[in-house]
This record gives C-alpha cells, structure tokens and sequence, in this order.
C-alpha cells in the first residue's frame, strides 16, 4: 500500500530518545510528513540531533518545534506518584523555593500562582485527572479540597477553567528555542495556549529578529480565550492546532468537536494550515489496534477537512509507533477513494488575497471536477497558490514545485499537496511547465495521457501570481 499518497497529512511527535534514523525512516515510508519536537522535554542538543536524522533520511520531512507557551505544571518532587483521597485538604503554591515539599502542599512554576485564583474556583491538575476546589486563600498559598481520588506526578499541567492567569507569552526556554529555530532552518512553531493576537506577534518578533521570518507559526489553541478570538489569531498566524487535551480541560467536552469543525474552517477559509490533536490513537501506545472509537475521531476530522492528524505519546514513547501512522494513513487513503469531490465550507472568497488569487484557485479545483483532470500542477515560489488550491480539499493530487526547499517542506502539511523540486533554475515559463511535467511522467507519477490542469505565473519581465490555467494531457504539454 503506497501510504504517501494520501490527501491528509500525518503529523507525529518525536522523542530524542527515539529518534534513529532507521525508525524514522520507517514512519516515513508509513506515512510521516512533520516530524514534531516537544521543547517542554528535552533541550537543544537532543533535538538538534534527531532533527538531523529526520533530515538524513528525507529532506522533503518537514519540522516543527513545540513551544511551552503560558502554561502551569506542577513541580519537580521526590516521591512519585502522590496518592490523594476525596475530601483531604491541600495547599497550592506558587512560592517553589518556600515549600518543604510535604505530601500537603503542591506547589506549580508560576510564581503568582496562588495569588490569581479566587475562592470557588476548580482547578484541574492532568488533564483534569485530579480535581481541587479553593476553599480559602492564605497568605503565601491557597487551601483546596481535594474533589476526587487520585494520583499526582511531576510536571503536570494546571488548568483553572474560564480564569485568566497573567503568564507571559513566552518563557525563558521558549526565547531560546526560538532563537535555535531560526538558526536551524525550522519550518514551524507550535506555540502553546496562543490567547490573542498579541502572542502571535510575540513569537514573531522573536524568530524575525534572529533571522526567521520564513519560519510559519501554527497557533495551539487550548483555552477558551483562544477560542474567543480564533479569527484575529487566524488573521496573523499561518495555521491551527486543535489542541484538544487541555482545551477540554479549559471547556466543556461537549463543544469541542464543534470548535474542531469551526477552527478547521476558519483556516481554511484563509487558505492556512489546520492540524487535530491529542489521544488520536492513545490506546495504541499499548496496544497494536484502534479501538473503533479512535477509528471514528480520525475519520471526523478528515471529514471535517482537516490538513493534518497528529500523534503524541503513540509515537514518541508508544509501543506500535509505527503501526499506529499507518492506522492513520489508511483511514485517509480510504476517505480519499470514497468521499465526494467537493468544497466542504462552500468558499466563496480566500480571506486575506485578492479576487484573482481566489478565481484561480477556484477555477482549478472546478477543473479537477468538472474535467476530471488527475492532478494540478502548480509552480510557485512561496507556496501560497497550493495552499489556496488545498483549502477547497480536492480529492486530487497537488503537484507544488518550487527552488525553495522550506517552501516544499511546509507544504508536505497541506492537504493533497505532494512536492517536488525543481532540478534547475528555468526562467522561461513555458519550458518550466514543460519540466515540471516531464519530471512527473518520468517519476511515474502521471502517464502522458493524464489530463492535467496547470496553474502559474509569468515570471518576466516581473514575477507574477496566478496569471494563467491551462488544461491539457501531459504527452501534450511535454511536446509544446
């Protein structure tokens, strides 16, 4: 089974401690498109190292480093896991270097933790796996009841529901993670618990600053003030991340998969990247199938029109790394063979482009339709027209041909969008297309008989986008 051809792409976390180049190349060959580095749990020498043995295996993989974002977790502590009972009391601080790290005090890295939260408030500790409600706020900490048994380990997340916490945008680790970034030719950040626009504009100024202005940033969304303002987020970032385990921890569980479908369009109607995460296949990172559930929720996000599923745990420390991307990439190869041929959000425009980037993009997608074209070929120089081409979710292949190689790289996100590159600089538009053809017919990729529909730009005497679609069979285009 050819899991590369596939229309919706495959994101996955990677462990520098999981990270050889032979495993690497087997989730490829399974499917992988970005391979994904949490900075909460490893350092730069680590992800330098598995970064380099994604690219020694494909340098078409693209990267993506996951910031930390304003978050809150609970300490580093000596016993683990700590056992907590229904209805025992407990202080949460913020004070780290006060504490005696007794079984009654928890203490979290966010020094005025205890400080914000007013009494009555819940706060959910894990994913909510452990439940506290305030009780009474002392001097250097507040008191809690402990609403439901339970464990507790280090480093877990902190969410107090519908609470606003003043965090900063960006911790001390993240500043330097941004900075590599940018000095490592980086395709993405995934910044965490984006809440406006601000933040966006935080985690640009510091990769432009450092020489990353081609760096896209893909905006996570786990709390309900990111939900509030997904428009204006979506206005500034280049993409989004459903990011569903601490969203349903900060919202009813209920509503997240209608805020899956509305920020999966939302994106999409701005031609940007959408990604779906969290526990998308958790039962596979201890056993070697899908539960039918896990099957469904794949499926309703390809459904919904989403450019990429994402794995966590099932690859960075599960058991079946591998088998759990092919679940993945044959529940994508089967929607693709069985589902219609259609734009899912009826686009009407592109928000963010012109009328005439729209009218292209729109015209090629009704081509593939109408004309039962077999794949569109695109050349393009910053990839924006095969990611507008993407956002009306064609069953057929995108072909992005371009000199950049991040260019290639960030596509491999985008839905249906295959890349390849081009062998040499031709300033002739004509003869472009003629080898961007030909370099498909002789990868075996398209027969000289496909009927393909083109979409390019002049390129003299000043580079243009979108100015032409043509239709014809590839024998056809090669011979012209």
């Amino acid at each position: 089974m050819d899991f590369r051809s596939k229309n919706t792409k495959i994101t996955a976390k990677i462990s520098d401690r999981k990270c050889e180049p032979a495993f690497i190349k087997e989730l490829y060959e399974a499917g992988l498109d970005v391979a994904w580095f949490n900075t909460a749990h490893q350092d730069e020498e680590g992800t330098r190292n598995a970064m380099n043995n994604v690219r020694e295996v494909s340098d078409k993989i693209a990267i993506m480093i996951d910031t930390k974002g304003p978050e809150v977790r609970t300490i580093d502590f000596e016993e683990e896991p700590r056992e907590y009972k229904t209805g025992e009391k407990v202080r949460l601080t913020g004070n780290i270097a006060d504490h005696d790290y007794a079984k009654d005090i928890i203490a979290v890295d966010y020094p005025n933790f205890h400080l914000e939260i007013p009494v009555g408030k819940q706060i959910l500790i894990d994913d909510g796996s452990l439940g506290l409600t305030v009780e009474k706020v002392e001097e250097g900490s507040i008191l809690c009841n402990i609403d439901n048994s339970g464990v507790l380990k280090k480093r877990k997340s902190v969410n107090v529901p519908n609470t606003h916490i003043d965090l900063p945008t960006l911790t001390e680790k993240d500043l330097k993670f941004l900075k590599f970034s940018a000095e490592n030719n980086i395709d993405f950040i995934a910044h965490s618990f984006v809440r406006t626009k601000e933040d966006v504009f935080a985690v640009r100024d510091v990769l432009d600053s450092h020489g990353g202005q081609g760096i896209k940033i893909i905006a996570k969304i786990e709390n309900r003030q990111g939900v509030t303002n997904i428009d204006e987020i979506l206005d500034h970032a280049d993409g989004v991340m459903v990011a569903r385990g601490d969203l349903a921890v900060e919202v009813p569980a209920a509503e997240v998969p209608l805020l899956q479908k509305t920020m999966i369009e939302a994106a999409a109607r701005r031609g940007k990247l959408s990604f779906v995460a969290t526990q998308m296949l958790d039962s596979m990172i201890e056993h070697p199938r899908p539960t039918r559930a896990e099957v469904s929720d794949i499926a309703t996000a390809i459904l919904d029109g989403v450019d990429s599923t994402c794995l966590s745990g099932e690859t960075a420390y599960g058991d079946y790394p591998v088998e759990a991307v092919q679940t993945m990439s044959k529940v994508s190869l089967d929607l693709k063979k069985n589902r219609m041929h259609t734009n899912p959000y009826n686009i009407q425009e592109i928000i963010g482009t012109s009328k005439r980037e729209y009218f292209f993009a729109r015209s090629a997608f009704e081509a593939a339709l109408e004309l039962d074209v077999q794949a569109i070929i695109v050349p393009t120089v910053s990839g924006k027209t095969a990611e507008h081409i993407s956002s009306f979710r064609s069953r057929k292949p995108i072909y992005a041909f371009s000199y950049d190689a991040r260019v290639l790289r960030q596509l491999m996100a985008k839905h249906a969008v295959r890349v390849q590159n081009i062998n040499e600089i031709i300033h002739d538009t004509d003869k472009l297309v003629t080898a961007c053809v030909k370099q498909l017919v002789d990868n075996g990729d398209i027969s000289e008989d496909s009927i393909l529909a083109i979409v390019a730009g002049t390129a003299h005497p000043a580079p243009k986008r979108c100015s032409f679609l043509e239709i014809g069979a590839a024998g056809d285009l090669i011979k012209e």
